[in-house]
């Protein structure tokens, strides 16, 4: 009978335990993925600003000459 009532708590509680691991499993490449994305983004509008920068400075040098 003890047995009965201990793995009939015990069970629930690891398949809860187990569903709660899961998701913070998920939620955590959810959010790597997500910060890749942004990342990549701000480094190609980052590439993309510092390319204008560039151009802007050089065609002011070529004025100033």
């Amino acid at each position: 009978m003890e047995k009965i009532i201990f793995f009939g708590l015990v069970i629930p509680i690891m398949a809860y335990v187990l569903y709660l691991g899961g998701m913070a499993i998920m939620n955590g490449f959810k959010s790597k993925e997500a910060n890749r994305a942004e990342k990549e983004e701000a480094e190609s509008e980052g590439r993309e600003t510092s390319e204008l920068f560039l151009k802007r400075n050089l065609k002011r040098r070529k004025i100033n000459y």
